[in-house]
């Protein structure tokens, strides 16, 4: 009885979106290795302050529809993402679905946020 519950949870299991990790990073880290790093369902929570760049930001991230890939500001903090030099777009954002942007600032280069060969990508506040 035991061995047949297993396997009916077991069957199931594929219907339960699964659920990545998170992690969280300051300005003293490096941005763009963790993101590299993230997988579908993954979170990436940026601690408050001043995350500058002074050359091509450009990312890549592919999550799910059921799991996309969060990156996202810590809540009560204020977290800008700036480009030191107008030689650059401030982030570019290529070849990546499911992927959500929240609670973040953008300031300088020659443009925002530029999204290239990207589908469903959610900037939001």
């Amino acid at each position: 009885m035991l061995l047949r519950a297993l396997v009916s949870l077991v069957s199931l299991a594929w219907l339960v979106p699964a659920f990545g990790a998170i992690y969280e990073i300051t300005p003293q880290d490096d941005i763009r290795a963790a993101i590299a790093a993230l997988e579908p369902g993954d979170e990436l929570v940026l601690g408050g302050g001043v995350y500058a760049l002074n050359s091509r930001f450009n990312i890549r991230a592919t999550g799910q529809p059921s799991s996309p890939i969060i990156i996202r500001g810590k809540p009560g903090e204020d977290v800008l993402i700036h480009m030191t030099t107008g030689n650059q777009n401030v982030l570019e954002v290529q070849d990546s679905e499911h992927l959500v942007l929240r609670h973040l600032r953008f300031r300088g280069g020659s443009h925002g946020i530029r999204l290239i060969s990207s589908n469903y990508i959610t900037i939001e506040d």
